[in-house]
C-alpha cells in the first residue's frame, strides 16, 4: 500500500489496521511497521514540494506517480526509472489514470482551462486537448475515470461570478474528444443543492452506464492537500452523492437529486464510492463532531437513502484513538468486505497511512 504527504513521499507509515464486514461489524485493528522492501526503508522522497495527486501500478508492476505539475515513474524497489519521460503539462496536476494500451492521462490547469494530456508508455507526449469553459473565473479539475468502453469522464468544479463553486463532469471519446452523445458534448456545469459550495471527490460507475459521483458540499473550499487544522473551524461541509444518467443528466436519487448528510456530525465529506453487485453505494470519508475527526462508512441502497439494514442506521464512525483519522477510498473485496483507506494522525508520527 502507499500513501502521499505534502513533500510528495510515497511509502507506508505506522498503519492503524483492521476490517470491517458489510454489516458494520468490526473484525480486529492493529499496528504494523512499514514493510522495507519497497525503497529500502519502505518508502521514497521523490523531491517535489507539492502533495501527490495521483498513483497508478502498471502491468510491468511499475509506480506511475503524480505530484506537482509532473508524473514520475518508480520501478519495483521504488528507484526512478530514468527511461521514462517526465511530462510538464500542467500549471498543476490533478488527476491521472492507465488508459487501455498503457497511455498515461493526466488531467490538470493549463492556462487557466481545464486540460487533459494522454502520454505513452515511454513518457512521450501523444496528445493535449483543452477545455476552455464559459462563463467561470477559475477551473480545477480534479477527477478523471476510464469507463469500462475506453471512454473518459472528467471532473472538477468551477467559480462563478457569484463567488459560489459548481460541479463541472464531461465524458470524452478514447481519442479525448469531447462526447456529443454526453451533456450536448460539452461540460455539464451542475448545482444540486442550496450550499454556496460542491466538490467532486470520486467517482464510480454502473453497469447501465450511469456515473455516481461523491463529494462534498459547503461554505467554502475545503482542499485535500491542507492540515484540518487550517479549515475544520473556518467551515461547514456535507457528504454529497448524486448519480448521473449516462447521457449527464440527473435522474432521481435521493432527496431533489442528491444525497447529503453530515452523519450525526456537524460536518462531513465523502472521498470516495464504490458500487455493490447489488446496486447499493458503498460511501467513506470523515466526519467532524464536538472538534473530533473521524472516519465513516455509509451503505446507501440504490435509490440514494442510508440502508439502516447494517451497522448503525446504515453508518458506520471509525474512530481512532490516537488523533484524527479519515478514509480516502474503498475497495469491495470479494466476500463482501470492505477495505477502506486513509490518513491517521498521532502526536509521536504526524500523519500516516490508515487501512480499515
Amino acid at each position: 500500500m502507499s500513501s502521499a504527504d505534502d513533500r510528495g513521499c510515497v511509502g507506508v507509515d505506522r498503519r492503524a489496521c483492521g476490517r470491517q464486514r458489510d454489516d458494520g461489524a468490526r473484525l480486529g485493528k492493529r499496528s504494523e511497521r512499514r514493510p522495507a522492501t519497497f525503497a529500502s526503508t519502505g518508502n521514497v522522497n521523490l523531491g517535489i514540494s507539492s502533495a501527490a495527486f495521483g498513483v497508478a501500478l502498471e502491468t510491468s508492476g511499475k509506480l506511475l506517480v503524480g505530484a506537482g505539475n509532473t508524473v514520475l515513474r518508480l520501478d519495483a524497489n521504488g528507484q526512478k526509472d530514468t527511461t521514462f519521460a517526465p511530462p510538464s503539462d500542467f500549471t498543476l496536476g490533478a488527476g491521472m489514470a492507465l488508459h487501455p494500451g498503457g497511455r498515461v492521462l493526466v488531467t490538470g490547469i493549463d492556462g487557466g482551462s481545464y486540460a487533459l494530456v494522454a502520454r505513452g508508455p515511454s513518457g512521450t507526449p501523444l496528445v493535449k486537448k483543452t477545455f476552455p469553459i464559459a462563463s467561470t473565473a477559475t477551473v480545477t479539475p480534479r477527477l478523471v475515470t476510464i469507463l469500462p468502453d475506453g471512454r473518459i469522464v472528467l471532473a472538477g468544479y468551477v467559480r462563478n461570478s457569484d463567488s459560489s463553486f459548481s460541479m463541472v463532469l464531461a465524458r470524452c471519446t478514447s481519442n479525448l474528444e469531447l462526447d456529443p452523445a454526453f451533456a450536448s458534448g460539452a461540460f455539464a456545469k451542475v448545482h444540486l443543492t442550496a450550499a454556496k459550495v460542491e466538490q467532486p471527490r470520486d467517482l464510480a460507475f454502473q453497469p447501465d452506464g450511469k456515473l455516481v459521483l461523491a463529494g462534498n458540499t459547503g461554505d467554502g473550499i475545503v482542499e485535500v492537500d491542507r492540515l484540518e487544522a487550517a479549515y475544520l473551524t473556518a467551515k461547514t461541509s456535507a457528504a454529497l452523492v448524486a448519480r448521473f444518467a449516462d447521457d449527464g443528466t440527473p435522474p432521481t436519487f435521493g432527496t431533489a437529486g442528491v444525497f447529503e448528510s453530515t452523519f450525526g456530525g456537524d460536518r462531513a465529506e465523502a472521498y470516495a464510492v464504490a458500487l455493490q453487485p447489488d446496486g447499493k453505494l458503498l460511501v467513506v470519508g470523515r466526519r467532524v463532531a464536538q472538534g473530533r475527526e473521524e472516519g465513516f462508512a455509509a451503505r446507501l441502497t440504490s435509490t440514494g437513502t442510508l440502508d439502516a439494514s447494517i451497522a448503525t442506521n446504515g453508518v458506520a464512525i471509525v474512530p481512532w484513538a490516537k488523533g484524527p483519522l479519515s478514509l480516502r477510498s474503498v475497495t469491495l473485496e470479494p466476500g463482501g468486505t470492505l477495505l477502506a483507506t486513509g490518513r491517521a494522525w498521532s502526536p509521536t508520527s504526524g500523519f500516516d497511512l490508515a487501512l480499515v
